[in-house]
């Protein structure tokens, strides 16, 4: 997916949503997109993949004036 595509990561909710656990990554046109990594279980604390999306919209921020964004891998 394009970086362009996307508008911002975030962090799984507090105790997930119907197959929707994981980091959620927001796009241009509104969907959210669920990613399995770092899905909360019930003894993990609030800060599960906090520092993660925090990484990856660093990155996403230096994107923003590439014309060609690498891949996210």
């Amino acid at each position: 997916m394009p970086a362009r595509d996307i508008v911002r990561f975030e962090p799984p909710p507090p105790n997930g949503t119907l197959r929707r656990t994981g980091i959620r990554i927001v796009l241009t046109d509104g969907r959210v997109l669920s990613a399995t990594a770092f899905t909360k279980g019930r003894g993990d604390s609030d800060s599960v993949g906090v520092a993660e999306c925090a990484e990856l919209n660093a990155w996403l921020a230096t994107q923003r004036d590439a014309q060609v964004a690498p891949p996210l891998h």
